[in-house]
């Protein structure tokens, strides 16, 4: 059986990624500083070894593969300097590589973000699209990114970093690492609470991706012998705008209703497509829209039973 570590496996990506890299037969080792009871109960269902560490202070363990996903989105804290905030995500992305380097990992596997893309004005949004970082975590990511494809590139290493776009699903809560949740998991939880959902006034559609198909795609990109890039897109390439997913949440759940808030326009990029994984490894499996939010309305439900 195939062994693979993923860190920041207690959060909302990385939580998902486990699950569906179970669901492939891989033996998953879950590594986060901190996990909720509710996630360390569904890896104890699922086999899941689960390690609460510092990536600094791992155990000697064997693994195939790494997938990196520890990261810190929030904004530096009042007493974190900028540089204290870079290094935070910078260090542990070079623990890693250097512990997959010294356990002869086959492959590493780094998370990424469509942040690196803030002050784009591409619709349309490709490998080849040239990065415009924009403040702290963007910046984070783009300098790994590029380290990535020096070591790939120049120094033969079998890594890649992926980079996400906009992901809704289960599993997804408020955490210090992650302060804000998607903007589908806000509309759900006000149709289930308050029985009306506000809609953002954002003409322009941005890709959504179902948590669940992101693991997918890297057991995909982790199966394949050989990858031609350092850098791929994992997201749907699906756009809609917040009205149309406002739509569908109204006929999965008929008793809510839907207002737009004019005043709370939020800039959003554009659309991301996964070119590299089409023509690569040709893999296109990616949940529909309505089916997604159907699963995921259900989860929120689920918890919102739980807490009552």
């Amino acid at each position: 059986m195939k062994r693979v570590l993923v860190t920041g496996a207690g959060g909302f990506v990385c939580s998902n990624i486990v699950s569906s890299l179970v669901d492939h037969d891989y033996q998953v080792i879950a590594v986060d500083r901190a996990f909720d009871s509710q996630i360390v109960a569904q890896f104890a269902q699922r086999g899941v070894s689960v390690i609460t560490s510092d990536l600094t202070r791992l155990p000697d363990i064997e693994a195939d593969y790494v997938i990196h996903g520890a990261a810190i989105t929030a904004d530096p804290a009042d007493s974190e300097t900028p540089e204290d905030h870079f290094r935070g995500n910078i260090n542990p992305a070079l623990t890693m590589l250097d512990w997959a380097r010294d356990h002869a990992v086959k492959r590493l596997i780094f998370i990424s973000s469509s942040g690196v893309f803030r002050g784009s004005s591409a619709v349309v949004l490709t490998e080849e699209t040239p990065a415009t970082p924009q403040g702290l975590y963007p910046v984070e990511k783009h300098a790994i990114e590029l380290l990535i494809q020096t070591l790939k590139q120049q120094y033969n290493r079998d890594v890649l970093a992926v980079r996400l776009g906009n992901v809704y699903g289960c599993n997804e809560f408020v955490r210090p690492s992650r302060p804000r949740t998607s903007l589908v998991a806000r509309m759900i939880n006000d149709a289930l609470a308050a029985g009306r959902v506000v809609v953002p006034n954002t003409p322009s559609p941005v890709d959504w991706t179902y948590a669940g198909d992101i693991g997918n795609a890297l057991h995909a990109l982790l199966d394949e012998p050989v990858l031609q890039h350092p850098l791929y897109h994992v997201t749907s390439g699906q756009g809609f705008t917040a009205s149309e997913i406002a739509k569908v949440l109204c006929e999965i759940l008929p008793e809510v209703k839907s207002s737009i808030d004019y005043h709370n326009q939020v800039e959003f990029r554009g659309v991301m497509f996964p070119r590299h994984l089409l023509s690569d490894i040709k893999f296109n499996k990616w949940t529909n829209l309505r089916s997604g939010l159907l699963q995921t309305v259900n989860w929120f439900k689920g918890q919102m039973e739980t807490s009552s």
